[in-house]
């Protein structure tokens, strides 16, 4: 279906009523992202090394640790006044790039193992669009899958079904992106030509974003429209192609040095 919201509805409501209709159990699981599920490990880092960022993260981290301790599930779901965004909980979710997967001391304790699990041995799954189709790149290209195989699919607000696929299966860069990279450079140390490297990237960001927004001549149209189609415009391609050769020589430095970026050691390559 299309969002969390109605997710959690198929599966809270709809399912059980379906299920007193039959007068017979259904094995249901409601499957989200990984981003929605709580990380043992980096949760346990948190209580034993605490960061406060911000005064909301030393505000917020004694009900994280709390509920951390009694939930069954670790699906943030279960927080309903939690704020979004909140960069505190990316910092303790089960993202994929700072997974450590079967290594992981806590993999068999894992939220997201043990839903997964209770998946496949379920008769229905309730996911969204989103994650319906990063199951489907996965399998395209035999990486493995988030979602069991499956006999039947039922696609509910199928309208809303191609802005998920076009996230997925195509390729985004924002202007947001950039910038955390350039702060990520600067936060790896003192190194003057990482320094540099910084201010390129953002500089080149930022000439590259301001053709979307900027009055000059032959600006971009706002909102959604055909990138090939403005191709032909040189400002823009060389705006582009030098962003793009600025992050190629990001990732070289990063990767020559050993260095590994906060959340994503490949950052710069997948930018590029």
């Amino acid at each position: 279906t299309g969002t969390k919201n109605l997710q959690d509805q198929l599966f809270g409501k709809d399912i059980p009523m379906l299920s007193r209709a039959l007068r017979r159990p259904v094995e249901a699981v409601c499957l989200k992202g990984r981003d929605n599920y709580l990380c043992i490990h980096r949760m346990r880092e948190i209580e034993e090394t605490p960061r406060f960022e911000t005064m909301r993260d030393r505000e917020l981290t004694p009900l994280l640790v709390e509920w951390s301790r009694r939930t069954k599930s670790g699906d943030r779901g279960e927080l309903q006044d939690l704020p979004e965004p909140l960069p505190l909980w990316d910092r303790i979710n089960a993202r994929a790039a700072t997974c450590l997967g079967q290594r992981c001391d806590d993999y068999e304790d894992c939220f997201l193992t043990r839903i997964r699990r209770a998946a496949a041995a379920a008769s229905i799954v309730v996911v969204n669009h989103h994650l319906l189709m990063a199951d489907r790149v996965l399998k395209d290209s035999a990486f493995g899958q988030v979602i069991p195989d499956y006999d039947v699919l039922i696609v509910d607000e199928a309208h809303a079904l191609e802005a998920a696929a076009t996230a997925h299966l195509g390729r985004s860069i924002t202007s947001h992106q950039v910038s955390e990279l350039a702060d990520d450079l600067e936060r790896l140390g003192n190194d003057a030509s990482l320094r540099r490297m910084a201010d390129e990237v953002r500089q080149g960001g930022r000439v590259l974003f301001s053709r979307f927004t900027s009055p000059g001549s032959s600006p971009l149209p706002r909102g959604r429209f055909p990138l090939a189609s403005h191709r032909e415009d040189p400002a823009f391609c060389e705006s582009a192609a030098a962003l793009s050769e600025t992050l190629h020589r990001c990732d070289s430095h990063l990767r020559g040095a050993g260095a590994v970026l906060n959340d994503d050691p490949a950052t710069a390559a997948l930018l590029a």
